[in-house]
């Protein structure tokens, strides 16, 4: 887990202060690289393509809302917010999760209620904008 805290960091950095590509095509990229990689080595641990509908269905179900539009979208934010505001909402990934998993018929624990609560308080605590302090909210008379 810190690895891929690291390495999630370091791909934030590298985003914000590297060349401004448009989301999309930083994202297509990406894909290109990892497609390539991976596909590289598919043969060797034994991994086939997908033989039927919904195993095809799955696969490309993961390849663009998780991992392709996820990517354009935190690329998209990073343009407008910066890298240090925008991992407060990395926190959001498992509540949406466990709401995913209620939507399709898993039950909900009161530890997992508890702790999107805690996610969603967390987040709107490190979201609101900051009071700046005056002489005034200070209690010093100038």
């Amino acid at each position: 887990m810190l690895g891929v805290i690291g390495v999630w960091t370091a791909y934030t950095i590298a985003a914000r202060s590297g060349p401004r590509l448009p989301p999309i095509t930083a994202v297509t990229v990406q894909v290109a690289f990892i497609v390539a990689g991976l596909g590289a080595f598919a043969p060797f641990i034994g991994m086939t393509f997908p033989h039927n509908g919904p195993e095809l269905a799955s696969l490309l179900f993961i390849a663009v809302f998780p991992s392709c539009l996820s990517f354009a979208l935190w690329n998209m934010a990073l343009t407008v917010i910066p890298s240090t505001r925008a991992g407060v909402f990395l926190n959001l990934i498992t509540l949406f999760t466990a709401i995913w998993a209620f939507a399709n018929g898993d039950t909900i624990t009161a530890s997992q209620i508890i702790g999107g609560l805690a996610i969603i308080t967390g987040v709107l605590l490190t979201s609101w904008p900051a009071k700046t302090a005056t002489p005034t909210t200070l209690g010093i008379e100038i």
